[in-house]
């Protein structure tokens, strides 16, 4: 949704990361990690990753916040969701093909037509959930943009963040267990001492903090902030092998999802780090493949489920020890976006395509 004769390469970067740190959560996904006990070095290296690049979803919605905070109640507004809706159709009929041609699937007319309705087609949750934001988002502007300073600003956020993050931080606990705290994964009955009812509208929050990271410009210094980022991954990595250790990763909506403090702050810091860096001098061409990336990123974050089906096939067969895997972590996750880049270009282009026809059509008449 940006002016493509004043592209900020900086936004490009964070969203071609945000796409990339996506293809690297799922390796986790679809390599079994979350099936094996967090045992050696090899997996704790696993864990930091995966901390890390659970911004991929968080660095998207900040990236809607910062871009779209002016957006008003307007009939040019709400055609850009067509891209958003046709994206969705073409990649979710290109995955329905493959499904039925190369695994056998058998999905039949009639239940391809539900699995689309629905948000049933593979990574399309993402969908289902920026649909409604995308609808949201000029009525939250006005909210956002008609309080009268700083302050109250500051108080918006943290509201959401008490409502959608503080429940990772107090509700992780069944404190009616004897030794709940030096041994967590006792109990999955967590006592509740701080209202989580609304944890599920966290898109929400990152949204609000978009906006004000727009409008007042954090500036911290640039090796300051990668150290912190560093070193918060790693105490947020030991928090989450002290809640699951000597067991499988404990994922829960607490200790490891999107609305969690680890990941908000993670996230915020890393924002900052991409807005702040310049990239002015980067050569034309590695400049030109971040913005093609950067607006293919929706095709490419869907299509990769087709690439992660084959690759991580191949990989788990070859490598039967999950704890060995983490060593390909690199090279499959290079292999499976580079594979998603260039079929997403195509999608893309198929897309671009069908909507120039449509306007078209309807300039005409």
């Amino acid at each position: 949704m940006e002016n493509k004769k004043n592209r900020n390469v900086n936004l490009d970067c964070i969203r071609a990361f945000a796409v990339f740190s996506v293809i690297c959560i799922h390796f986790f996904l679809n390599s079994q990690f979350y099936t094996n006990n967090l045992t050696g070095k090899k997996m704790f290296i696993g864990l930091y990753l995966k901390t890390f690049f659970m911004v991929c979803v968080p660095l998207f919605l900040l990236l809607s916040g910062y871009l779209m905070n002016k957006k008003k109640i307007d009939k040019n507004y709400y055609k850009k969701i067509y891209y958003i809706l046709l994206t969705y159709l073409v990649v979710s009929i290109i995955q329905i093909f493959f499904s039925n041609i190369f695994l056998n699937a058998s999905i039949s007319l009639k239940e391809s037509v539900l699995f689309i309705l629905g948000f049933k087609t593979h990574y399309s949750w993402y969908i289902n959930m920026y649909i409604g934001l995308f609808m949201l988002i000029p009525f939250l502007n006005i909210i956002y943009n008609n309080l009268k300073n700083q302050k109250e600003k500051q108080i918006l956020i943290l509201t959401f963040v008490f409502l959608t993050v503080f429940p990772s931080i107090f509700n992780a606990y069944d404190f009616k267990i004897n030794n709940f705290f030096i041994h967590p994964t006792i109990s999955k009955n967590y006592d509740v001492i701080v209202p989580n009812w609304w944890i599920n509208i966290w898109p929400i929050t990152y949204y609000f903090i978009g906006c004000y990271l727009n409008e007042y410009q954090i500036k911290l210094k640039i090796k300051k902030n990668i150290l912190f980022i560093i070193i918060m991954t790693f105490i947020f990595s030991l928090y989450q092998l002290y809640r699951s250790y000597p067991n499988n990763l404990v994922l829960d909506s607490y200790s490891s999802d999107w609305n969690g403090i680890f990941t908000i702050m993670l996230s915020i810091f890393t924002f900052i780090l991409f807005i702040n860096i310049k990239f002015n001098n980067l050569p034309k061409f590695l400049n030109l493949l971040i913005k093609k990336i950067s607006e293919v990123s929706l095709p490419l974050y869907m299509i990769s489920w087709i690439f992660d089906t084959i690759i991580y096939n191949i990989l788990n067969k070859k490598i039967h020890i999950i704890q060995n895997r983490i060593i390909y972590f690199l090279p499959t996750v290079l292999l499976v976006f580079v594979c998603s880049f260039l079929l997403a270009i195509f999608t893309d282009y198929i897309t671009k395509f069908i909507l120039r026809k449509v306007d078209n059509l309807c300039k005409k008449n």
